[in-house]
């Protein structure tokens, strides 16, 4: 059961929020919507603070407690903010003309990272990791103002997620020959992570935990896409909604939480909002039947998007009890 907090408008939102635990039974959701627009709107990351990242075209806002603070945008060029840790740091990009400026704002103060690339994460000590713009993307690790391609020599390699320990996860193609292959970087080391079928290959790792739990996808032998954790190197199924289902892992927190998406059946158009907790899949229910979990935190709680009956975008927080 999913108990809804529905607020009409973003002028609404500086109210402070204080959950309340659902009544129902365990895990027992609460969904807060965040606030909507006719185009586009997503809450992309959250912090154990409880900040919310909100990307809305062309820009994005915090939502904290119910107070909305807007992100100070670049001075020129549509802008998109991506993920925040837990100092409140953000990264993010901005197109100006054909370029892609990878953006970080730091109190304030916004920095150009100096690459034409799009940052996907950043971890509690600054490590900033993503990759490049353009035909053959190259995975990159910033860090206090130094850039380290990860697979310089791969045909395309692209840096998803970081933990506290630097530990890099992401996927790429060695050479020509070869699939798309997941991996975890350290320290100049990769570790590859086997894909559900040696024979139809193709896996990707989307987020890390600080225990070095790994998330994302891979094709099984049918050629469906599923979610899947890898442990020991291996890749396990999470499964999704149906059998002939395809389904992503998106995140996971420091207590093995996985949240992503999903869509029922074959061609499934409308996605669906999934929690993946002690070998049990939960959908979390959004405002009709087409909703996304991107993030969650420690505390458990899970962002994304919904859209609803009308066809409008929701960003929204799921608060798991």
């Amino acid at each position: 059961m999913i108990r809804r907090i529905a607020l009409a408008a973003i002028v609404a939102l500086v109210v402070a929020y204080v959950p309340q635990p659902a009544a129902a039974e365990p895990p027992g959701i609460t969904l807060v919507d965040l606030g909507a627009a006719d185009y586009k709107i997503t809450a992309v990351d959250v912090n154990d603070r409880g900040q919310i990242l909100v990307y809305t075209y062309p820009g994005g806002f915090l939502w904290e407690h119910g107070v909305v603070t807007p992100i100070e945008p670049p001075p020129v060029g549509y802008w998109s903010p991506r993920a925040i840790n837990n100092q409140g740091h953000i990264v993010g990009w901005c197109y100006v003309g054909t370029a892609t400026h990878a953006l970080l704002w730091e109190d304030g103060v916004t920095t150009d990272l100096g690459l034409d690339g799009f940052p996907m994460d950043i971890n509690d000590g600054g490590q900033v990791v993503g990759y490049t713009a353009g035909g053959s993307p190259r995975a990159f690790l910033w860090e206090d103002g130094e850039t380290t391609y990860l697979a310089p020599d791969w045909v395309s390699s692209y840096a998803l997620g970081i933990n506290p320990r630097g530990q890099v996860v992401g996927y790429g193609q060695p050479d020509s020959t070869s699939t798309t292959t997941a991996f975890v970087w350290q320290n100049g080391g990769f570790t590859y992570l086997a894909p559900l079928s040696d024979v139809v290959g193709q896996g990707s790792a989307a987020a890390i935990n600080a225990a070095g739990l790994v998330v994302g996808s891979s094709l099984d032998a049918t050629y469906y896409r599923r979610a899947v954790m890898w442990q020991d190197g291996s890749a396990i199924d999470l499964g999704a909604l149906e059998p002939t289902g395809n389904s992503f892992a998106r995140a996971v927190n420091d207590r093995g939480q996985i949240v992503g998406y999903g869509a029922p059946g074959q061609g499934g158009y409308h996605q669906h909002a999934l929690l993946w907790e002690a070998g049990a899949l939960t959908e979390l229910d959004g405002f009709a039947n087409d909703a996304e979990a991107l993030a969650i935190n420690n505390r458990g709680w899970v962002v994304g998007r919904s859209r609803d009956v009308d066809g409008r975008n929701h960003a929204v927080l799921w608060i798991v009890m």
